[in-house]
Formats: structure tokens, sequence, C-alpha cells
């Protein structure tokens, strides 16, 4: 299984905002969320990921750029 989909993520690529999140599982890494963006043309660079309590799953964001 995938920790990272395209399915869970949201790619917000306007002048103004350029960035992606999603949730998964599993804790995603850095090289996962690549992959998935990489897919879609863009590249990612500050990434974060984390625990949410609240709804009991992961999330992650990070910022992109067009490859």
């Amino acid at each position: 299984m995938k920790n990272v989909t395209l399915e869970e993520t949201e790619i917000r690529d306007q002048a103004h905002e350029m960035w992606a999140e999603g949730t998964s599982e599993e804790m995603a890494t850095a090289s996962e969320i690549e992959a998935v963006l990489n897919s879609q043309g863009y590249t990612g660079l500050m990434f974060d990921a984390w625990f949410d309590t609240m709804q009991g799953f992961y999330r992650w964001r990070c910022d992109i750029n067009k490859l």
C-alpha cells in the first residue's frame, strides 16, 4: 500500500499560492510526497508532516514548484 496517494492530495498551483497538502494513515516521508508531486509535474520543498490528534490521521504540507 502506498502511504501518499493522489486521491488524498490537494495541489494548489495559482500564482499567489503554490503548495500541496494531504493526509495519510502513516507518517508521510518527503520521498513519498515527492513521488506523487512528480507524477503531476511538480516538485516539493519545505516538507512538514504531523499527526492530527483531533482527526486521528497524519497530515502533510509542502510548497511546490513546476518541474
